[in-house]
C-alpha cells in the first residue's frame, strides 16, 4: 500500500503542476487583454486578479495591490518579484515555470499598452509550451508510475514473506 500510495501521490502532484501553469496561462491572457482592450494599469489588474485568482495567487496579488498603493517608494518590478517568489516557494513547479511568473515585470519597460500586451504574449507562449508538454509527458508517465508503484508493493510483499 504504502508503494502504491507514493506513486499516487507523485501523480497527484505532477496534476496539480499542470493545474497551477493552466492558472498562469489564465492570468496572462486576463492580463493580456485588460491591458489591451480595457487599458487598465497593472496595479488595477492585479487587483481583479485577487479577487478572480484561486489561492495562492489571489492572496499574492492582492498583496502587490496593497503595497502599491503604500507608495513607499518600491517599484511594481519588485513588488512582484518579491510576491511572486513568496507564492510559487510552495507549488510544485520547476524553476523555470516559476521563472515565467516572477521575472513578468523585468520584460514590461515602460511601453504603451499595446507593446506591453505584445510582451505578455511570450508568457503565454511560455505556459502554453510547458503545459503541452506535461500534457505529453503525464499521457504515458502516470499509468507507468502507478504500475511500478504496484509491482513494488507486490515485490516487498514477496521479498518480505
Amino acid at each position: 500500500m504504502g508503494t502504491t500510495g507514493v506513486a499516487w501521490s507523485y501523480c497527484r502532484e505532477q496534476k496539480e503542476r499542470l493545474e497551477h501553469l493552466k492558472c498562469i496561462k489564465q492570468i496572462y491572457e486576463f492580463l493580456q487583454n485588460e491591458v489591451s482592450y480595457a487599458r487598465a494599469s497593472l496595479p488595477e489588474i492585479c487587483n481583479l486578479l485577487g479577487q478572480r485568482t484561486p489561492l495562492p495567487f489571489s492572496q499574492a496579488f492582492s498583496e502587490i495591490y496593497r503595497e502599491i498603493n503604500k507608495n513607499n517608494g518600491r517599484s511594481f518590478e519588485e513588488i512582484w518579484e518579491e510576491q511572486m517568489s513568496e507564492c510559487t516557494k510552495k507549488l510544485p513547479l520547476k524553476k523555470n515555470e516559476k521563472e515565467i511568473l516572477i521575472e513578468f515585470p523585468r520584460s514590461l519597460g515602460f511601453r504603451d499598452g499595446k507593446g506591453q500586451a505584445e510582451g505578455m504574449d511570450r508568457y503565454v507562449r511560455d505556459a502554453s509550451h510547458y503545459i503541452k508538454e506535461l500534457e505529453d509527458e503525464l499521457k504515458s508517465r502516470n499509468k507507468v508510475i502507478m504500475c511500478m508503484g504496484v509491482m513494488g508493493g507486490i515485490m516487498a510483499v514477496i521479498i518480505l514473506f
